[in-house]
């Protein structure tokens, strides 16, 4: 049960990361007559890939649990 609100702990976690990093995109302004450099998003993008990860670990703990679950010997 514990393992269980672990992963989803750590989901909840990695939306609310990529819900930062979409607001940190969405809140770049250029100075007036200036364009953003790529250097620029960088921050927003890494945040956005850190959140995904964060939900890649929560996928792997979900399918560890169920696989442990259903090994079990009777």
């Amino acid at each position: 049960m514990r393992t269980t609100i672990l992963a989803c702990l750590i989901a909840f976690a990695g939306l609310v990361i990529i819900a930062a990093g979409v607001w940190d995109l969405s809140s770049l302004e250029a100075e007036t007559g200036e364009m953003l450099a790529l250097s620029d998003y960088a921050p927003g993008v890494q945040t956005i890939a850190d959140g995904l990860v964060m939900l890649g670990v929560a996928q792997a703990l979900r399918l560890l649990l169920v696989v442990v679950k259903n090994t079990k010997p009777p």
